[in-house]
């Protein structure tokens, strides 16, 4: 039988404003599933990357389910799906939860079995990325965390591990509703420098 412990870890950077939203949504549409809540504030400024290795380090489940302060679950279901794809595809990466219109213009690809982030696009993404989506810890111990790949930001870093995770096959799968279960609530309030 397949082990369903997920962890939920979900970051922040001083807008408590944002993550107080985030966790009565959450609260309504999901707590009940989690082993565990790490919610992994970066007191220190040192950034969005060092902030998720530390916090993955910490996760005693199979299964992460990272989210970021500022989206706001807008509705059930996602974590029954998403973890019923990922059980049955290990190719996949991670699921997206965001809107079909709202993943930076980043074409889906409807496939017979699954819908994906077209690991082609012609900007440089690939699928993965630190929205909030689950995942498994296997796949970010492998590479062996996520700083060791530091390309000078943290965009910079996300972009280059979309490639690294697609030159080995990986996808980032989406779920099939097309308004999404997430909804973003932190433009205009970007902490990057």
């Amino acid at each position: 039988m397949a082990d369903h412990s997920i962890t939920l870890v979900l970051t922040s950077a001083g807008r408590y404003d944002l993550l107080a939203r985030t966790l009565d949504s959450l609260y309504k549409h999901a707590i009940s599933s989690f082993a565990e809540v790490i919610i992994a504030e970066d007191w220190e400024r040192e950034g969005q990357v060092r902030n998720i290795d530390r916090a993955y380090a910490r996760v005693k489940t199979n299964w992460i389910l990272h989210w970021e302060e500022d989206f706001l679950a807008i509705r059930s279901g996602f974590l029954s799906q998403s973890f019923d794809l990922m059980n049955a595809h290990s190719e996949i990466l991670q699921v997206q939860l965001r809107a079909y219109d709202d993943v930076n213009g980043h074409p889906v690809v409807c496939g017979p079995v699954y819908n994906y982030m077209d690991p082609h696009w012609s900007a440089g993404w690939c699928g993965f990325s630190w929205n909030p989506g689950l995942r498994r810890k296997s796949d970010w111990e492998r590479i062996g965390g996520y700083m060791k790949h530091w390309q000078g930001t943290d965009n910079k870093t996300e972009q280059y591990l979309s490639q690294l995770y697609a030159k080995e096959g990986m996808v980032a799968a989406i779920l099939p509703e097309a308004k999404g279960y997430v909804r973003h609530i932190g433009q205009g309030r970007s902490l990057q420098k």
